[in-house]
């Protein structure tokens, strides 16, 4: 029987010879593959090691819409915190532009966002630079400083000359009073008899910003 010869001679049959050969094609073609994808992953890998930020941008994987929005989403979030900041900041006082922009930078807003923000907020009439002023002269008048050094001051808050000069329109008899009241709260009501009280007394009103002349209508002259 051709079967019992096949098995005698030791050789399988033809069509186990067909079946063992397309077997071995498989084998291969599926080794090829697997290398394939091996070298797939692997040069996927040294992509991500040699440029990490190309994997990152591939893995947000987005249209440049999708950045633009992003990108707008992460701007108006920025400017509603910086918005927030300065609300809060004119929550508790009035302030100038100049310090206003100053305290938001501090705080690591950008310039031209703090900007923007200062923009709104004075077209809001939530930041003025008048009522700043208004508002710095009468709590350091309330204090007995005197027009020299509230001058200083508006001018270090960014206050321009014009302003200034706006807000600083109390008449010379009204600067004698808060002198001489400053100067009896430190000294008492007597005025100085000698030289060297005399003069520890206008170094003091100096000092709290009242002018030369106004100090000696304050303390008279001793001859």
């Amino acid at each position: 029987m051709p079967v019992k010869e096949d098995a005698v001679s030791g050789h399988a049959p033809q069509g186990h010879a067909s079946m063992d050969k397309t077997s071995g094609d498989e084998d291969s073609a599926m080794s090829q593959s697997v290398g394939g994808n091996r070298r797939e992953v692997f040069g996927a890998l040294k992509q991500a090691l040699e440029n990490p930020d190309a994997v990152i941008r591939m893995g947000e994987g987005g249209s440049s819409e999708s950045q633009e929005s992003l990108q707008a989403e992460a701007a108006h979030r920025a400017y509603r915190q910086a918005y927030d900041r300065a609300l809060r900041y004119l929550g508790h006082r009035e302030h100038s532009e100049k310090e206003l922009l100053s305290k938001l930078c501090a705080r690591e807003t950008k310039a031209s966002l703090a900007q923007q923000v200062l923009e709104e907020l004075k077209a809001l009439d939530l930041q003025s630079d008048h009522r700043f002023a208004e508002s710095l002269v009468r709590s350091r008048v309330g204090r007995g400083k005197g027009p020299v050094l509230i001058r200083q001051e508006l001018a270090r808050k960014g206050i321009g000359d014009e302003l200034v000069d706006e807000v600083m329109t109390l008449p010379g008899e009204y600067w004698i009073e808060i002198a001489t009241r400053a100067r009896e709260k430190r000294f008492g009501a007597s005025l100085p008899e000698d030289r060297g009280e005399w003069s520890r007394q206008a170094r003091f009103l100096a000092r709290r910003g009242f002018p030369s002349d106004l100090i000696y209508r304050v303390l008279g002259n001793l001859g």
